[in-house]
This record gives structure tokens, C-alpha cells and sequence, in this order.
């Protein structure tokens, strides 16, 4: 009885067991529930400590602020949430507050309600990108490279509404402009994966309002984006992959600030150039309706407009790719050009101009492929050439780019090149070519190799082009009817070098005329005028000389005078001239004054209205271009064998010719009628083309003369002396004056005395026929020692007056002719 005892005190009762492993299990369950509790109070009482310890484990190069966390039963809140880059403490983005609605249930199905953020500023700068990097591409979004395996199976968190209301951003690149603009958007059944996933949707972001502001202190607008729109995938977005982008309303004020902004990116090395730019690729990229303005640049650049837009696949920026050498084309259309000081005034204008380039090319060796240019007109004169010249007359005002400063040792900048350009359907319009000269304009079909931008397009292409004007005019500065030069065929030879420096490589003229008039001597002596002026204007030069077109080479043939009165021709002379010169300036008078040889081709020339007929005239003579006025500037005369002026004739006979500002002078010499005569003229530019001649004879034979003058009636034998005087108007005879004096002994003759004195009428009174009749028979044959003759023709009436002296006394002759109005039926 005992010993059994003893055993049942060994063992516990079965109940008592019971309970200590039921008390182990309370103080389990115990602990199970208070250590969340107490994990959960301590994250609730510190849950802004929280969220940041959690956030800076995101990113080893960023680092996370927040002011406030507030978690409530279904919704977290943040206040000035700040990100920065952990080295220099820079600014990347500030929330000012945030809100996430979430469920219980939700979150453990890893689903939130709905995230809103306000006021966003997000700011990108050249160390932002260096940061991002430098990251290991394990923590790239999207990228499942050197991911633990673990992540393999992380669950998508999805997002039903992700919301961001008046965000706004700035790209801060110190190689390019600055860039601000608005953002708000809006994505709904938002997945968030740690790794790649098909189902993840193409998501839009819109940016508004964009600015392109310049560099420096005070920036000002030089550039604004009406819309840009932004589509990717949740994919390839942390790759910079994006699916489209389309920009819309573009609009750049290209003014010195701008090219200040500009030209620091564009100048940079390829390296730093490219490290401003992570790789980047977009599928689509559409651009409407830009607009380019050029401005503020002074009176020596124009100002300008054009229009753009851009539509291309697989754009990629940035150092390798395969897609860099993708060409893409960009299309300008309605481009003007103008003087600042007369806007309206356009001297250039492009229907389309469509650029093609690789992002390659340009980032990397700075160059564009081709371009092609439709429809341009350009009107090259004064302004043109100040537009031209601009690039070294121009100071660029402004504030300094911080990329300005650099060290010294930098790498010069690889120069700008256009591979290749064509010009269709354009048209160039040269003026400047003299005072009255007409503009001149012709098309341009062509392609250009290798134009070094940077250089300058002074250096653009030599090659010899050849252009055919037909029948171009010179006119009066006073009548832009009355020409002073003609030219029938006028070869232009140039190069689109050549154009842009204002120079041409060639002038061939031929069949030219010159009409010598009034016009003539007033388009010198404007000429005269304007190079006063210009030579006033260089006292104080500012630039290099350019006064006018300059001309390698001047060539003329075929040419011919005419002589022009009040703007019209009026006579043909028969004169063909050819010249030519070298290295001319037709802005200087000095350049123009050409000597031209006047090639005379020994033939008959025949003047019918002016009954001058002049054979076998020939020579070559010299003749100053402007003519010299009040002086001979003819060094040689024309040689002919016969002259004949209505019924007077004489050989071997010489012409010279000159001008001068009243009119044409010219001279005359012969041999004729036994002697040697000497003759002159001169006809003036006035109205009705007035002149005055003379002739004069020495030693002539009278019996020649007489013969002429009254053939078969009248005669005188011996040697004489004479002067003839004559005027007119045109091909009219309006006075006639001379005189003749007897050197020697002679006869003098009435062959025809028998029949004057027949015709005596029968009614005359007997004494005074008899009388009449006894004087005419002492003029039959009268032989004489010494005689004197004077006549004179005015208006249709005239009088001769002739004294004769000899061994059988002197005989006084006076005839009187009345104009037809005093004759009797």
C-alpha cells in the first residue's frame, strides 16, 4: 500500500500538465500581439522616421527630408517632402505635400487607393544625370541585371489613381538654355514592379507652358513650348525609352542671348557635349507649327522668320546606338529675311528648306548630310552684303553662360559642315550694278559639296556657273524711259562664293549699244555724285570696302553708237566697239571708265536723211568711257575713200568724231575739186537734233565747183578760196552761207545767155529791153584778174552777190530768190 503511493508521486496529475503548456501558449500569444502592437505604436509615434529610413535605402546617390508624416486609419500624409543629391545637398525634388488613400485589405493585397501630389518641383541638372549614371544598372527601374533572386517573386503593387496637380519642373544643363515648364498628371491602374511585366500599360505626360530661358543672372524668354506630350511604358521609361513624343507650337526668339545659350552646346567638345545627354530614345517624335524669329541683333543682321516641323521613328541621343545614324529630315518653309531698319523690306525669302542630319552628325562630328532649298529668292545688294558680313561687325550683348568659363587647355571645337546642298527653283536677283542699271535676276539649279558652316559661306563652293540675261537695259536716271545703254546678250559667270562675297567671276557683253546723248552725260554725272557721297561715308570707315559688285573680268564686242536726243534714237553711227578689263568695282566711276575700241569695218555707209554717204569707210579709233566733256577724247580718225553731202563730193578723205555734254563734234578732211577741203560739224542733244557744219576749200578749180553748183548754166575758170556755213534740224537745210575770193585770173561763162535773154519779155519797154540785153552780153565771157562772191540761203529765199575785176573793167552781179509764197502763178 505504501510502495504504490510512492509511485503515483512520480507523476504529475494529467490536469496540472494541461495547464502549464496552456499558460506557455497565452504568453506566446501574448508576446505575438504585443510585439506588433508595440512595432506598430513606435512606427506610428515615429513614422516620419520611418518613411525616410525606408526612402534613403531607395537610391545610395540620393537622399530624403520630409517636415511631416501623418498615418491615419486609411490614409498616409506628407508635407515638404524634399529629395536631394546625397554629395553636394543639391536640390532634385520638393513636395509640398502628399496623400496616399489606402485600405487594409488593400494593402495586403498590395493595392493603394489613390496617391495625390501637390505642388511638386522637380529640377534636372548635368549632376542629377551624373548620379543616375553612376548607379549600378541593378537599380535602374525596369532593369532585372544583378537583381537578387528573391525579387524574382515580388508581388506588383498596383495603384488605382496616381494624381499630380500644379507640378512644376526646370532642366538645368550648363551647356544649354535653361528650361522651365508645368506638369499635372494623371495615371489611372498604375502597377508598380520591381521587375519587367506585360501587362505594365503605355502611360501619357503632358508638359505645358515650357520656357527656354537664357543663361546669367536676370534670364529672359529667347524660346516657349505650348505643349509637349510624353508616351511611354512603365518598362522602358527607366532606360529613357520612350514611345512618343509630339511637341506642340514651338516657338524661338533667336536673338543674342539666345545664341549666347545656343552656341555655348553647339561649341563644346563631342565628349562634354554628349555628357550632357544620357542615352535617349523615342520612337516617335512629332513637331507642329514651330515658328523661329530672329531679332536684336542691330542694323548689320536682318530680321527674320521662318516656320518648321519635324515628324521621324527611332530618334536616339546620346553616345552609342545603333539608331545614331539614322538619317531624319527636318522640314522650314516660309522663311524672310529684312533689314532692321525697313522691315518690310524683304531681300530673302525660302518656300521650303528640309534639313537632313543624324543625331550622330550632329553631336559627334558636327555636321548635317544635306539640305535642300526650294524655291529661295534672294536679292543681293546693300543689304544682303551687310547681312553677309555681319559675323564680324556683330557684338553679341548679354549676360555670360556659366559654360563660358572653361579652362584653358579645352579642345578647340570641331568646325560645322554641310555635306551637301541643293538649290531648286530659286531665284538670285543682283542689284547694285550701276545708277540706272536694272536689277538682274535668274534661277539657280545646283548642288554644293562640303560647305564649312563655321568658316563662313564665303568659303561655300567655286565652282564656275554660267548664266544668260537677253536683252537688258540701262536707263536715264532722270527717264526710266530713255536708255542709255543696251545690251543684247549678257553672260554672267559666278560662283555661289563668289555671290556671297558680292564678286563676280566674268561679264561678257555683246551686241551693246551706247545711245550718246543728254542721258548719257547725267547718268555720269550721277555717277559722279554717288561716288562723292561714298567717299564722304569712308572717311570714318567701320568695315571693309563695299561699295559695289566687283568683276574679275569685263569683256564687250559687237558694240554700237547711237545718237540719241530727248531718250530717243535718233542716228546710227557707224562704229562697232569692243573692250575689256579686269578687277572692275562698278560702285567706283574710277573702275567704269573704259577706253573702248571702236572698230570701224572699211564698207559704204549710207545716210539717206541726211544725204551723206560716206565709202569705204574704215579704221579703229579710241574712245573714253564716260566721254570727257569740252575735250577730244578720240586719238584716232577714220579713213574713207569718197564723201558726198548732197550734190558735193571729194577722195581720200578722214573723220574723227567727238562728244561731249552739248553734243556729237566731228571733223572732216578731203581732197576735191583740184584742192584740199576741210569741213566740221556739230549736232546738239537739244529738241529737233539742231546742227551747225562748215566747209572750207583751198585752191579748188572753180570750173568744178560751177559744174556743181549750176552744171550747163554758169562757169568760172581759175583757183579760189571758200567757206561754206550751214544749220539745220535733223535732215533739213535751214541756212546756207559762204564766200569765195579769186586767188588768180579766171573766165567766167554764161553758157546759156542765149535763151535768158530769148525769154526778155516782148511787152518790156525798148529801152530797157535793149538795155538789159546789152548787159547780159558783156557777162557772156568776161575774163578776169582778182574776183570776191558772197551768198547767203535762209528760209527758201537767198541773194548772191559777185564782183569780178579785170583788163576790160569789173562787173557787180547781185540775184535775189524769193521764198515760193512771193512767187506769181
Amino acid at each position: 500500500m505504501t510502495r504504490v503511493m510512492r509511485r503515483h508521486s512520480l507523476r504529475p496529475p494529467e490536469g496540472r500538465k494541461k495547464r502549464r503548456w496552456g499558460k506557455r501558449l497565452r504568453n506566446l500569444a501574448a508576446a505575438l500581439v504585443l510585439i506588433p502592437l508595440i512595432a506598430g505604436l513606435y512606427a506610428y509615434l515615429n513614422f516620419r522616421d520611418v518613411v525616410v529610413w525606408f526612402a534613403n535605402r531607395g537610391h545610395p546617390e540620393l537622399v530624403v527630408s520630409v517636415r511631416h508624416a501623418a498615418l491615419h486609419w486609411h490614409r498616409m500624409e506628407f508635407s515638404d517632402v524634399v529629395l536631394k543629391l546625397r554629395h553636394n545637398k543639391e536640390e532634385v525634388v520638393r513636395i509640398d505635400s502628399a496623400v496616399i488613400n489606402f485600405s487594409w485589405r488593400g494593402l495586403r493585397e498590395h493595392k493603394i487607393g489613390a496617391v495625390t501630389v501637390k505642388q511638386p518641383r522637380v529640377r534636372i541638372t548635368d549632376r542629377l544625370f551624373a548620379a543616375v549614371r553612376n548607379d549600378s544598372p541593378a537599380r535602374t527601374l525596369g532593369s532585372t541585371e544583378s537583381r537578387p533572386t528573391n525579387q524574382a517573386n515580388a508581388k506588383t503593387w498596383h495603384v488605382d489613381k496616381f494624381v499630380v496637380t500644379e507640378g512644376w519642373g526646370e532642366i538645368d544643363l550648363a551647356t544649354a538654355p535653361l528650361i522651365r515648364f508645368w506638369f499635372a498628371p494623371e495615371f489611372h491602374d498604375l502597377d508598380l514592379s520591381p521587375g519587367p511585366t506585360a501587362a505594365m500599360p503605355q502611360r501619357t505626360i503632358t508638359l505645358d507652358d515650357i520656357e527656354f530661358l537664357s543663361r546669367g543672372e536676370k534670364p529672359h524668354q529667347i524660346g516657349k513650348i505650348d505643349r509637349l506630350e510624353l508616351k511611354f511604358s512603365q518598362l522602358e521609361v527607366g532606360k529613357m525609352n520612350f514611345d512618343e513624343l509630339i511637341i506642340r507650337a514651338p516657338s524661338l526668339q533667336m536673338t543674342p542671348a539666345a545664341v549666347q545659350a545656343l552656341g555655348a552646346f553647339a561649341s563644346n567638345p563631342t565628349n562634354e557635349a554628349s555628357a550632357s545627354f544620357p542615352n535617349l530614345r523615342i520612337g516617335k517624335l512629332l513637331i507642329e507649327n514651330g515658328e523661329v524669329f530672329i531679332k536684336d541683333f542691330g542694323e548689320t543682321v536682318p530680321e527674320g522668320s521662318l516656320k518648321f516641323g519635324f515628324e521621324t521613328e527611332d530618334f536616339q541621343l546620346g553616345e552609342t546606338g545603333t539608331a545614331l545614324e539614322k538619317k531624319h529630315t527636318v522640314q522650314f518653309w516660309d522663311l524672310r529675311l529684312a533689314p532692321t531698319f525697313a522691315p518690310l523690306a524683304q531681300f530673302a525669302t525660302v518656300d521650303s528648306l528640309q534639313v537632313e542630319f543624324t543625331p550622330a552628325g550632329l553631336l559627334q562630328r558636327h555636321e548635317i548630310d544635306a539640305a535642300t532649298l526650294t524655291g529661295i529668292t534672294v536679292t543681293m545688294g546693300q543689304t544682303f552684303r551687310s547681312f553677309m558680313n555681319a559675323g564680324g561687325t556683330t557684338t553679341i550683348s548679354g549676360a555670360t553662360p556659366a559654360a563660358a568659363t572653361v579652362p584653358t587647355k579645352t579642345p578647340p571645337a570641331k568646325p560645322w559642315k554641310l555635306r551637301e546642298l541643293a538649290l531648286v527653283n530659286s531665284r538670285v536677283t543682283l542689284t547694285d550694278l550701276g545708277v540706272g542699271a536694272p536689277s538682274v535676276a535668274f534661277n539657280i539649279e545646283t548642288t554644293l559639296k562640303n560647305i564649312p558652316l563655321s568658316a563662313g559661306l564665303t568659303e561655300t563652293d567655286e565652282e564656275i556657273h554660267t548664266q544668260e540675261i537677253a536683252d537688258l537695259v540701262i536707263t536715264s536716271p532722270l527717264d526710266q524711259f530713255a536708255p542709255v545703254f543696251t545690251m543684247k546678250t549678257l553672260f554672267i559667270r559666278y560662283s555661289i562664293a563668289g555671290l556671297f562675297r558680292h564678286e563676280l567671276v566674268e561679264i561678257q557683253v555683246l551686241n551693246p549699244t551706247i545711245y550718246v546723248g543728254e542721258d548719257l552725260f547725267w547718268y555720269f554725272d550721277e555717277l559722279s555724285k554717288r561716288e562723292a557721297e561714298t567717299e564722304t561715308a569712308a572717311a570714318n570707315p567701320t568695315g571693309p570696302d563695299e561699295t559695289g559688285w566687283k568683276v574679275k573680268k569685263v569683256s564687250v564686242d559687237y558694240g554700237q553708237l547711237v545718237i540719241a536726243v530727248e531718250g530717243k534714237a535718233r542716228l546710227p553711227l557707224p562704229l562697232q566697239f569692243s573692250t575689256s578689263a579686269e578687277n572692275l568695282n562698278l560702285g567706283k566711276l574710277s573702275d567704269l571708265k573704259l577706253v573702248l575700241d571702236l572698230n570701224v569695218p572699211r564698207e559704204d555707209y549710207l545716210f539717206p536723211d541726211y544725204k551723206l554717204e560716206l565709202r569705204q569707210l574704215g579704221g579703229v579709233i579710241k574712245f573714253d568711257l564716260p566721254p570727257r566733256s569740252g575735250s577730244n577724247n578720240l586719238v584716232q580718225t577714220l579713213h574713207m575713200s569718197q564723201v558726198r553731202w548732197r550734190q558735193f563730193h571729194a577722195e581720200e578723205g578722214w573723220l574723227s568724231i567727238t562728244f561731249d555734254s552739248k553734243g556729237v563734234n566731228g571733223e572732216i578732211g578731203a581732197k576735191g575739186y583740184g584742192g584740199y577741203l576741210n569741213g566740221g560739224f556739230s549736232s546738239f542733244f537739244g529738241g529737233n537734233s539742231p546742227w551747225v557744219g562748215w566747209l572750207s576749200g583751198t585752191k579748188v578749180d572753180l570750173k568744178k565747183v560751177t559744174d556743181v553748183i549750176a552744171p550747163g548754166n554758169f562757169a568760172m575758170h581759175g583757183p579760189a578760196d571758200f567757206k561754206l556755213e550751214a544749220n539745220g534740224a535733223s535732215s533739213s537745210l535751214e541756212r546756207l552761207r559762204g564766200n569765195l575770193r579769186a586767188t588768180r585770173g579766171g573766165k567766167m561763162q554764161i553758157t546759156k545767155l542765149d535763151q535768158v535773154m530769148a525769154d526778155i519779155p516782148g511787152d518790156w519797154y525798148w529801152v530797157k529791153r535793149e538795155t538789159t540785153r546789152i548787159l547780159l552780153e558783156t557777162l557772156r565771157d568776161f575774163t578776169y584778174d582778182t574776183g570776191d562772191a558772197s551768198f547767203w540761203y535762209l528760209n527758201d529765199e537767198g541773194n548772191l552777190k559777185l564782183t569780178l575785176r579785170g583788163p576790160s573793167g569789173s562787173r557787180n552781179i547781185d540775184l535775189v530768190l524769193h521764198g515760193a509764197e512771193d512767187r506769181k502763178p
